[in-house]
């Protein structure tokens, strides 16, 4: 498997979000993506480079079959397709880097590059969050199985309010406390976090030999 320096992983994923908006043509943009696919697989992400093989082939599809529709929907669907197709080099690097960088690593990879501190964790904390909000999508599916409601094609169409509101409602909430716990979680086992105001030094240092005795 190969493995790429965080540094350089970080600088080709801001290289790849410059390149794929310029290459709207179909030919440039597919040699684009198949390039990160190659470049995900080396790196051992060949379920996701295969998940998003198949939706880039099915998007390219539809894009080609725009031209055989009416004018309006021809527009329409044309400039949807297009958005997508351009976007999803950078969501597959982006789900690469995620499956194969940590967050210790990114902070050090963003130091090391000069990164404000602000950015760097701001990122760190993005960083976490998509996994943990995969989790709890796979949460909000089986507990729709449970009521009946599992996302299928029959159901978007027949309940389409319903399915909008048993994913939408539980996304939301969780989302607020998921960054809630985020913002919290920056406290680890081995870290202390200080609430520091204006107090003299050396009442800080004198509550704090008090506390750790």
């Amino acid at each position: 498997m190969l493995v790429i320096d965080t540094r350089i992983k970080l600088l080709l994923f801001i290289l790849i979000n410059f390149m794929v908006f310029g290459l709207k043509d179909f030919i440039l943009g597919s040699v684009c993506f198949f390039f990160i696919c190659i470049l995900s697989c080396l790196m051992g992400q060949k379920k996701i480079v295969l998940k998003y093989l198949i939706f880039y082939v099915v998007i390219a599809a539809i894009q080609q079959l725009c031209a055989f529709l009416p004018q309006a929907i021809e527009t329409i669907l044309s400039i949807f397709t297009l958005f997508i197709r351009v976007m999803i080099p950078v969501v597959l690097f982006a789900s690469t880097f995620i499956a194969t960088t940590k967050v210790s690593e990114l902070i050090a990879a963003m130091y090391s590059l000069k990164i404000p501190r602000s950015i760097t964790i701001t990122f760190a904390m993005v960083l976490r969050f998509f996994p943990t909000f995969s989790e709890e999508i796979h949460n909000i599916y089986d507990a729709m199985k449970l009521r009946g409601i599992a996302l299928s094609w029959k159901n978007v169409f027949t309940r389409p309010v319903l399915i909008l509101e048993a994913i939408a409602i539980p996304i939301v909430m969780r989302s607020a406390s998921i960054a809630e716990e985020l913002s919290a979680s920056g406290i680890k086992p081995n870290t202390i976090r200080l609430s520091i105001g204006l107090e003299n030094i050396n009442d800080i240092l004198r509550d704090l030999a008090q506390a750790l005795a």
